[in-house]
């Protein structure tokens, strides 16, 4: 079995986010998504409808996906295999909850993401904290909330749209 969790694309993935949602100089879009506030607000914006929330909003925001990569030719069709097969509904939820919070309290600076396998095998779950980060300030702390999902591995191939879909390979970078 492959896995979402520990494969050079996840990371690349996490990466990806961790910067869309920082508020580094040059880098960071926290202000380009708190412009686009209403597509995170289930109650009363205008989060695409129904279920998955987040891949709704993915698909809105393409920069949500991460850029094409030789490396990782599948990573963007994983991606969206994931969150409208795999991620629980609660949990999507939960993540689309936890990013509008974030942008609506300008307290917050950055928004940071993690996936880390369910080796407890308890069930896939997400994890909200608020914390105070570094983030290469010299020593200037930020709030930020941090959302980490735990789950299980994904397979090394998964069928996404009626077309095969296997993990990318993982002996580039």
């Amino acid at each position: 079995m492959g896995a979402l969790i520990l494969t050079k694309g996840t990371r690349r993935l996490i990466g990806h986010l961790n910067t869309q949602f920082s508020s580094s100089a040059g880098h960071g879009n926290i202000a380009f998504y708190r412009a686009q506030i209403a597509l995170f607000d289930r109650v009363g914006g205008t989060t695409p409808t129904g279920a998955p929330y987040l891949f709704g909003v993915c698909e809105a925001l393409n920069s949500l996906y991460p850029p094409d990569n030789p490396a990782h030719p599948n990573l963007k069709k994983r991606w969206q295999y994931f969150l409208t097969t795999q991620l629980l509904g609660g949990n999507d939820i939960t993540i689309i909850d936890g990013i509008y919070r974030a942008l609506h309290d300008r307290s917050y600076e950055l928004i940071t993401f993690d996936a880390i396998e369910d080796i407890a095998q308890l069930g896939q779950q997400v994890w909200i904290t608020d914390e105070q980060c570094d983030n290469n300030t010299g020593g200037q702390h930020k709030k930020a909330m941090r959302i980490i999902l735990v789950t299980i591995p994904m397979a090394a191939q998964v069928v996404y749209n009626g077309q095969p879909v296997p993990i990318d390979d993982q002996d580039h970078p």
